[in-house]
C-alpha cells in the first residue's frame, strides 16, 4: 500500500497556498526544490495498479514513486501509463513494477527552481544525497514555484530601484517609458503612474536617450532643469545581441557644482596671495599657533641668510636653540597676543 517517506524540512515561513492540493511554496526570489517539493508518496513494487490509481486521484498527481524492499528508487507510475493500462483492458490488480518506468529522472532538494524550469518532465522524484525519497514535484508546481520566484525578484528589484538616491528612467524598444524610479520622481516633479507607458517627450528632458536608444552607444553629458545642474549617464539595454531599451541614471549636482566654484575661488585667492608674497621686498614669515612655520617669501630668505628649506622644515624654537636668531618675533606676538617689533642681526 501507499506510505508517507520521512522528507526534508523545507524551513522557514510559509507564505501561501499555490496549488489546490495543498502544494506550499516559500515565497522568494531564489528558490530551492525543498521550498515547494510536495510530501513523498510513494509505492513498493508489491503494490498493485489499483493502490497507484488511488494515490494518483486522492492527491491530484501526475505520479507515483516506487520503491524496492530497501527503500530505494527503482520507477515510476503515471497518470499516462494508468490510463493507457485501463484502456486495454489491464487488471487493476496487477504489480506497478510490471508497467512502471524504470530510467527514472530525479532532481535534489537544493536544485534551482531557473535550472528545474527548462526540463520538460511532468513528474520529478526529489532524491537525497543519501539516495532517500524526500519529495516529488510537478511541472506545475515548478511553474508555480518559478513565476512566485520571478515576482518576489521584480518586488526586490523595484524596492532597491526606489532606495537610490540618484534619478533613474527607463524606456522599451519604442521609447515608452516603462520604469521611473521615486528619486527621478522628486527630481523631475513627475508622477510615475501619469507617464509610465507614454512616450519619452512628455518629460521634456533627458531626450538625449532616444539617441542612446537608437545607435547603441552609452553617453554622459549635464542638463538644467528649473535651475538646477544634473550629470546623466545614459546606457542602452541590449539582450541577446539586440537594443531591448535605455536607462538613465541622473544625478542633481548643484550643491557640488556650487562647492566646486568655491574651491575654485579658494585656489585662486591662495594663488594671488602667493604671488603677492613671493613679490614683496618685505621679509615674511608665517607660522601656526604652535610656531611651526607654515609659509616664507624669498625675501626673508634673502635677509636672514637661512635657506627656506631648513626654515619649513622645523620649528622657530628649534631655529632659536640652534642660533639662527637671538629672538624670534614671532614666539614673542603669539606669547603676547599683540603686535611685536624687535631688531635683531642675522648669526653666522
Amino acid at each position: 500500500m501507499s506510505k508517507t517517506l520521512e522528507g526534508q524540512d523545507s524551513g522557514g515561513s510559509i507564505a501561501g497556498e499555490l496549488m489546490d492540493s495543498g502544494t506550499t511554496i516559500i515565497i522568494k526570489s531564489s528558490l530551492k526544490v525543498r521550498d515547494f517539493m510536495r510530501k513523498p508518496l510513494a509505492l513498493t513494487v508489491k503494490d498493485s495498479l489499483q493502490d497507484s490509481l488511488d494515490i494518483i486521484i486522492d492527491h491530484r498527481i501526475d505520479g507515483v514513486p516506487i520503491l524496492d524492499d530497501h527503500g530505494s528508487l527503482v520507477g515510476l507510475v503515471t497518470k499516462t501509463l494508468l490510463l493507457r493500462e485501463l484502456s486495454h483492458g489491464t487488471p487493476m490488480d496487477r504489480p506497478v513494477n510490471e508497467i512502471m518506468i524504470s530510467n527514472v529522472a530525479t532532481t535534489d532538494p537544493d536544485e534551482d527552481v531557473s535550472t528545474l524550469i527548462s526540463i520538460s518532465v511532468a513528474n520529478l522524484p526529489v532524491v537525497d544525497k543519501e539516495g532517500a525519497v524526500v519529495g516529488l514535484v510537478t511541472l506545475s508546481d515548478t511553474i508555480r514555484a518559478y513565476f512566485s520566484s520571478v515576482l518576489k525578484l521584480d518586488q526586490e528589484l523595484n524596492t532597491i530601484i526606489n532606495s537610490m538616491h540618484h534619478g533613474l528612467i527607463s524606456v522599451n524598444e519604442e521609447g515608452v517609458l516603462v520604469l521611473i524610479n521615486s528619486a527621478a520622481e522628486s527630481m523631475l516633479g513627475i508622477s510615475s503612474d501619469l507617464v509610465k507607458g507614454k512616450p519619452l517627450s512628455v518629460l521634456n528632458t533627458e531626450t538625449e536617450l532616444m539617441d542612446v536608444l537608437n545607435t547603441g552607444r552609452q553617453a554622459s553629458g549635464k542638463f538644467i532643469l528649473d535651475g538646477k545642474l544634473f550629470i546623466s549617464n545614459r546606457t542602452p539595454i541590449i539582450s541577446n545581441g539586440r537594443i531591448i531599451g535605455a536607462v538613465a541614471v541622473f544625478q542633481d549636482i548643484s550643491e557640488l557644482e556650487m562647492i566646486s566654484e568655491e574651491l575654485d575661488y579658494t585656489k585662486r585667492m591662495k594663488e594671488e596671495l602667493d604671488a603677492i608674497i613671493e613679490s614683496s621686498f618685505d621679509g615674511i614669515f608665517v607660522s601656526d599657533g604652535k610656531g611651526n612655520p607654515l609659509r616664507v617669501n624669498e625675501a626673508y630668505c634673502r635677509i636672514t641668510g637661512i635657506p627656506r628649506e631648513i626654515i619649513l622644515k622645523q620649528p622657530i624654537e628649534d631655529m632659536l636653540n640652534k642660533g639662527y636668531f637671538k629672538e624670534s618675533a614671532t614666539l614673542a606676538a603669539l606669547e603676547r597676543r599683540e603686535r611685536v617689533t624687535i631688531s635683531q642681526e642675522n648669526q653666522e
